[in-house]
């Protein structure tokens, strides 16, 4: 009987990676996450996640795509090549959108590695604004982003961020996402001085630990949009 089992649990195992690699799964999780099927180590696995923001920007052929996801350049098990062939299945997308899918994860990825020594002398706070559309609602927030604290973390502050207001996971992916692409960007636009050294945009010294002025510009908040918003909004994007 037990052997009948292990290989009742063989058989299982096989359908499953054959469902994730042929019938639709592959891009779903490769966005949460990929990782080896089965189980299986990899070499990467003892690597810490370095996420990267991925913004795919695409209006080919009559589609018009539009996603967005974090890429752990740690992570060797998946290929931006094997991402896009997820990605074009996944979603029905003709095979030329191969190509540019692939080709905007890698220069997006080399963008990254080149702005990784700017971000360790960039300025050592940083302004995160955010204004995120998810469905009809629209959710504000600005503050202070410390670069140099290393136990800072866009994935954690979004959870504990949706935690204490209620939101759901869609919020709590665009939080982390928006402030990973603000702190990349602040790198990439960072002005190089004479020296080549990023000049240093502080803010101003935190004297009190609470604000007493100016506090409604400070903290979450959350919109219904009218149609005529959501519409200016689309058409902003696409501009």
């Amino acid at each position: 009987r037990e052997r009948e089992k292990m290989e009742r649990e063989r058989k299982c195992g096989e359908e499953h990676t054959e469902r994730t690699l042929h019938q639709g799964f592959f891009f779903s999780l490769l966005a949460c996450g990929y990782r080896s099927p089965m189980g299986l180590a990899s070499a990467s696995d003892d690597l810490p996640e370095e996420l990267i923001p991925i913004r795919i920007v695409l209006d080919q052929e009559g589609y018009r795509v539009r996603e967005q996801f974090t890429w752990n350049l740690n992570d060797s098990t998946v290929t931006p090549a094997a991402f896009a062939a997820g990605m074009v299945q996944d979603l029905e997308l003709p095979f030329s959108f191969h190509s540019m899918i692939t080709a905007a994860i890698n220069s997006q990825i080399k963008e990254y590695v080149d702005a990784t020594e700017t971000m360790s002398r960039v300025s050592k706070r940083i302004l995160i604004q955010l204004e995120i559309v998810v469905g009809r609602s629209l959710y504000v927030d600005q503050f202070a982003w410390d670069t140099q604290e290393e136990l800072n973390s866009p994935e954690l502050f979004a959870r504990q961020t949706c935690a204490e207001l209620g939101l759901g996971k869609e919020y709590e992916v665009s939080i982390a996402f928006a402030i990973r692409e603000q702190l990349l960007n602040e790198c990439k636009n960072a002005v190089m001085d004479d020296k080549g050294d990023p000049y240093q945009l502080q803010l101003r010294n935190v004297r009190d630990a609470i604000r007493m002025s100016g506090v409604d510009q400070w903290g979450p908040g959350l919109y219904a949009l009218t149609d005529s918003e959501l519409d200016k909004r689309e058409q902003e994007e696409v501009c």
